[in-house]
């Protein structure tokens, strides 16, 4: 926590005595707008017109490289169960695994998140055929990866990575986890129940 105050100190205007669940959202800043993805594919990537197909491609190569990491290192690469609560679905998973730190489960999910469309005018501008509008969409439904890991600081955690533009990431990481963390390091077999410790 003493580092949490060292990095963020200065952003912070309220007291805590230990963190619960904390929420850190990652974002890549030049992707959020429908004017910077424009940007990128055709002044940056030489690629025009900007169809779906092209939207997709990143989507693409990115669900490939996830799937030939997984393979790779024998990391169970699963769909969440509908209505299951994922943390609880992993935790066989977390029991089974025998490294002090890495990927211990990946799931595949589909959710809504914010993320583009590429959609013909209806009425063609002056410059031509082949011109397409950009625009935001809040609620789109697609694949998310759900990178569940074991860190030797802060325990049990969990990254969610969009696998459309623009790859947003949220982490969640939660303080009792951290604390059975430390404690762990002094007292290999401390009780643990749920979200509190006993003596």
């Amino acid at each position: 926590m003493h580092r949490f105050l060292q990095l963020f100190g200065d952003f912070v205007d309220f007291t805590y005595g230990v963190w619960d669940r904390v929420v850190l959202r990652g974002y890549y800043e030049r992707l959020q707008r429908p004017a910077n993805i424009v940007y990128f594919f055709r002044d940056i990537c030489g690629i025009s017109p900007i169809t779906p197909e092209i939207l997709a491609c990143r989507t693409q190569r990115y669900r490939k490289w996830v799937e030939g990491y997984a393979a790779a290192r024998g990391i169970a690469l699963v769909s969440a169960p509908k209505g299951a609560r994922k943390e609880k679905f992993v935790l066989p998973y977390y029991r089974r695994f025998r490294g002090d730190e890495g990927v211990v489960v990946i799931l595949k999910s589909m959710e809504q998140s914010r993320t583009f469309v590429s959609y013909e005018p209806r009425h063609p501008p002056p410059s031509g055929e082949g011109y397409r509008i950009i625009r935001n969409a809040p609620g789109k439904q697609f694949l998310h990866y759900y990178f569940y890991i074991l860190d030797p600081v802060m325990g049990p955690m969990c990254l969610r990575v969009g696998t459309y533009l623009p790859f947003s990431v949220n982490c969640y990481f939660n303080g009792h986890s951290f604390l059975a963390q430390q404690l762990r390091r002094l007292s290999p077999k401390f009780p643990a129940l749920a979200a509190s410790f006993t003596r």
